[in-house]
């Protein structure tokens, strides 16, 4: 079997077919605990942060596989199809099909209580967490029984960048020098990936994926992409219009120190469940910039620091949830 960064064992299972794609489709990585006979785990589903871009189902919270595992939950990573290459539609298709393989399929394979579901993720992971919510809701799917969110992109009305800095795409891309240029372009030619390990670049040459999904984030314009319109993006795929009143119980985790992403995003976001009606616990990581809680080159521990204070509390309350 094949063994995590962290070190945990797991399974890799192939749950959506996909012709087009380098790695053939979409996977999810199950991690399972030990349970006595008879019994049935709990789940625990992740999604990857990377601006959609970067990043795979290996990319999960700091600590949380042994955290949760030890708690009796399988932990499965799902993974998604990536930008440049596809848009909104096609990577929340991926989630709320890799969450209807987990209910539906998944069961049949492990011990598992698909009744007993919750979702998580950071970032980008955070979209997909509150998107399949609302998605879930849509459909008519079962919901999951807790939402964990970690600094997400959460209000597509809101930018990356003030009115006076924001450029277009293809102004982005004009600034690019000529050797990154030469690397995103071979970029675009590829087909289609669901994955992406961030930790084996190298950081003085860094890939095609690495450059495009760096200058798409910092230049304000990754969102024109996934959303093929040009500011004001359009709210069809932006979750804080769509929450609802049956909005399964969520812990969200404020960055106080995000550059990246407004962390008064996430506090409007609370004030918005709780207005619906929706239990929702705020928890504050103290100086967090934007990515703590994953790990990075170089830094596959990163955020231990917040451990006590803000991963702890919050896998706690899914644990409470899924009882």
């Amino acid at each position: 079997m094949p063994v995590s960064r962290e070190g945990h064992t797991y399974t890799r299972y192939l749950f959506k077919p996909l012709a087009d794609t380098v790695t053939g489709g979409c996977h999810a990585d199950v991690f399972l605990p030990t349970l006595e006979k008879g019994e049935k785990a709990p789940i625990a589903i992740t999604y990857h942060g990377g601006g959609f871009v970067i990043c795979d189902s290996q990319h999960i919270l700091t600590r949380h596989v042994g955290y949760l595992l030890s708690q009796g939950f399988a932990v499965v990573g799902l993974e998604y199809r990536m930008a440049p290459h596809v848009r909104f539609p096609e990577i929340r298709e991926d989630i709320v099909d890799g969450y209807k393989w987990v209910l539906d399929v998944l069961p049949t394979r492990a011990p598992l209580d698909p009744s007993r579901v919750c979702v998580m993720g950071a970032s980008a992971g955070g979209y997909a967490t509150l998107s399949l919510s609302i998605d879930a809701h849509r459909l008519g799917l079962p919901l999951p029984k807790a939402n964990y969110v970690v600094y997400p992109l959460a209000d597509l009305t809101t930018t990356l960048k003030r009115p006076s800095e924001r450029v277009t795409h293809a102004q982005a891309l004009a600034s690019l020098s000529d050797e990154d240029r030469v690397k995103v372009d071979a970029l675009f030619a590829e087909p289609i990936t669901t994955r992406h390990d961030r930790m084996k670049e190298d950081p003085a040459d860094l890939s095609g994926r690495m450059v495009w999904g760096h200058m798409a984030m910092l230049s304000g314009t990754l969102l024109e992409c996934l959303t093929a319109s040009p500011w004001p993006y359009p709210t069809e795929h932006s979750p804080m219009q769509h929450l609802h009143d049956k909005f399964p119980p969520t812990v969200l985790v404020l960055a106080e120190a995000d550059t990246l992403l407004d962390p008064m995003t996430t506090s409007v976001l609370h004030d918005r469940l709780e207005e619906l009606g929706v239990e929702s616990l705020l928890l504050v990581g103290k100086d967090m910039p934007h990515g703590a809680m994953e790990p990075e080159m170089g830094a596959p521990e990163q955020g231990k620091e917040w451990w006590d204070d803000v991963a702890v509390p919050a896998l706690e309350f899914c644990v409470r949830h899924c009882q």
